[in-house]
């Protein structure tokens, strides 16, 4: 999509590449590569190690629910929240320095969270 409206807007096919890249770069199988890339992702998952992750990670939950996905079974959701984040790794310093700390602590939460949903729903069976 982007390459067709910067072509649109007159960029060039090798500025076109560039900013594809670094889009496709935000990709969580995708390895970032330059440093514009890792600023990139890292700005893109910055949530990861903020104290309102919660809050951001229902948003997102609530944006795939208005495009159509089944994301009701909360320990599904969760689950695969923790497996996101305990892969994850920032790469630059300043997100290393300032995000990582918090990012454990949101596993730590996670981890928390999926044993109290677990213990409720033993608890009604």
């Amino acid at each position: 999509m982007a390459g067709r409206i910067l072509k649109l807007i007159g960029y060039k096919p090798n500025e076109i590449e560039k900013v594809q890249k670094i889009i496709l770069s935000t990709d969580l199988e995708c390895e970032a590569e330059t440093h514009v890339e890792k600023i990139l992702c890292d700005a893109d998952l910055d949530h990861l190690g903020r104290e309102d992750f919660f809050e951001l990670d229902g948003k997102l939950r609530e944006g795939r629910r208005a495009r159509g996905l089944d994301v009701s079974d909360d320990v599904k959701w969760y689950r695969s929240t923790l497996e996101i984040i305990k892969k994850h790794k920032y790469y630059t310093e300043s997100q290393k320095k300032f995000r990582e700390k918090g990012k454990q602590k949101n596993i730590k939460r996670l981890l928390n969270k999926l044993e109290n949903i677990e213990k409720t729903k033993r608890g009604r069976i």
